[in-house]
C-alpha cells in the first residue's frame, strides 16, 4: 500500500513537473534545436567557392529563415550575374576580334585561290590560319573546361560539408532510418557525380573537341562521326544520370520515411493512452518535432540558394562562351571556308556540353534536397 501511494505521488509530481516546463514554446524549441548543429564546415565551404566579397554567411541565413527575417535575397546575386556579364563580353572582346580577323583572313586565301596556279599556296595560307584558330579556340576552351571543373568542385564539397548536419536534421525530426537512407544515397549520388561527370563526361567533351579540330583539319571527312557519337553519348549520360536519381529518390521517398513515421506514430499513441499526462506528451511531442521539421526544412531552403549562388556566375560565363562562339560562326559564315565555320559551331557546341553538365550537377542536388525535405514533411 505504501508503495502504491509512493509510486502515485511520483506519477504526480511528474506531471506537476512537465507542465510547468515541459510544454516549450515553438519558438524556444527551434532555437535550442538550432544552437546544437554546427555550419563550421559547410561556412568553410561557402568561402573556398565565393570567396570573402560574394560570401554567403550559412549559419545567420538559417536563423533568419527561422525568424522570418531576410537578409541574403537573390537580388544581390542578379545585380552579380548582369554585371558579370558585361566583364565577360569585354574580357572576351579581344578573343572575338581575333577570331573574326583569323576568320577574314583566312577567307582570302580561299576566296582567291583560284588566283593562283598552285593551289598549294591557298592550302598552305589556310593550314596557318586554321592554326592560329585552332591555338584560339583551344586556350579558350581550357578555360572553360576549367570554370566547369571548378564548379562542380565546389558543388561537390559544398554538399559533402552540408549533407551530415542535414541529415541530423531528418535524423531528429523522423528517425534514424531515413536519415541514414538518405545520408547513404546522397554520399553515393556525390561519388557518382565525382566520377561520372568529372572523370568521364569532362575528358569525353575534350576529346570531341580534338577530335572536331583534327577532321577540319583537312577536307575529308574522317572524324565526324565519332564526334558526334560522343556527344550523343555524353547528352545521353546527363538525361540518364537525371531519370535515375529522380526514379530512385522518388520511390526512396514514398517507403523509407514511411518505418519512420510508423514507430514515431506507435510511440505518440501509446504515450496517449497514459492516463493524466498523456495529452500533455502528446502536446510537447508535436511542438518538439514540429519545431525540428522547420529547422530541417530551413537548413534544406538554405541549401538549395547555396547552390544556386555557386553555379549562377560560372553557368553565366559559360553561356557567354556559347554565344561568342555562335556569333562568331554566324558572323564568318558568308565569307570564310566551311572548315573554318565548322571549328568555330564545335566550339560553341563542346562549351553547350559543359554547360549542360554543370547545370544537370546542380539540378541533381537541387532535386535530392527538395525530395528529402518534402518526404520528411509529415513527423507524425
Amino acid at each position: 500500500m505504501i508503495r502504491k501511494r509512493t509510486w502515485i505521488l511520483r506519477l504526480i509530481f511528474i506531471s506537476i513537473l512537465l507542465v510547468l516546463i515541459g510544454k516549450p514554446s515553438a519558438s524556444y524549441a527551434m532555437s535550442t534545436q538550432e544552437e546544437e548543429y554546427d555550419y563550421t564546415q559547410i561556412q568553410k565551404s561557402l568561402n573556398s567557392a565565393l570567396g570573402k566579397e560574394d560570401n554567403m554567411n550559412f549559419g545567420e541565413y538559417v536563423k533568419n529563415l527561422l525568424s522570418g527575417k531576410e537578409s541574403f535575397s537573390f537580388k544581390g546575386v542578379f545585380q552579380k550575374m548582369l554585371q558579370t556579364i558585361g566583364l565577360e563580353f569585354k574580357s572576351n572582346l579581344s578573343s572575338l576580334m581575333k577570331l573574326l580577323t583569323i576568320a577574314v583572313i583566312s577567307a582570302v586565301f580561299t576566296n582567291f585561290s583560284h588566283t593562283f596556279q598552285n593551289s598549294q599556296i591557298a592550302e598552305t595560307g589556310f593550314y596557318v590560319t586554321y592554326l592560329l584558330m585552332f591555338v584560339i579556340l583551344a586556350s579558350t576552351f581550357i578555360g572553360a573546361t576549367k570554370l566547369a571543373t571548378d564548379t562542380l568542385h565546389n558543388v561537390l564539397n559544398f554538399m559533402k560539408a552540408l549533407v551530415p548536419t542535414y541529415c541530423m536534421s531528418v535524423a531528429f525530426c523522423t528517425g534514424a532510418t531515413t536519415s541514414a537512407a538518405y545520408y547513404q544515397g546522397i554520399l553515393i549520388l556525390v561519388t557518382v557525380v565525382d566520377y561520372l561527370l568529372l572523370k568521364i563526361v569532362f575528358p569525353l567533351t575534350s576529346i570531341y573537341m580534338m577530335a572536331v579540330l583534327a577532321n577540319n583539319l583537312s577536307q575529308e571527312d574522317m572524324l565526324s562521326k565519332l564526334s558526334e557519337l560522343l556527344a550523343t553519348l555524353i547528352r545521353w549520360m546527363l538525361k540518364t544520370l537525371l531519370a535515375v536519381v529522380i526514379g530512385i529518390g522518388t520511390i526512396q521517398s514514398l517507403i523509407t520515411p514511411a518505418v519512420d513515421q510508423v514507430k514515431r506514430s506507435s510511440i505518440i499513441k501509446a504515450t496517449q493512452m497514459i492516463p493524466g499526462i498523456g495529452g500533455l506528451f502528446s502536446g510537447v511531442a508535436e511542438t518538439v518535432l514540429g519545431a525540428g521539421s522547420l529547422l530541417k526544412n530551413c537548413i534544406g531552403v538554405a541549401g538549395l540558394v547555396a547552390i544556386i549562388v555557386i553555379c549562377a556566375i560560372p553557368i553565366v560565363k559559360l553561356i557567354i562562351y556559347v554565344l561568342i562562339y555562335k556569333l562568331v560562326a554566324a558572323a564568318i559564315q558568308p565569307i570564310s571556308d566551311k572548315r573554318i565555320v565548322n571549328c568555330v559551331s564545335a566550339s560553341a557546341e563542346a562549351s553547350s556540353l559543359l554547360l549542360q553538365t554543370v547545370f544537370v550537377a546542380a539540378i541533381l542536388f537541387e532535386i535530392v534536397i527538395t525530395i528529402v525535405a518534402v518526404s520528411t514533411m509529415r513527423v507524425t
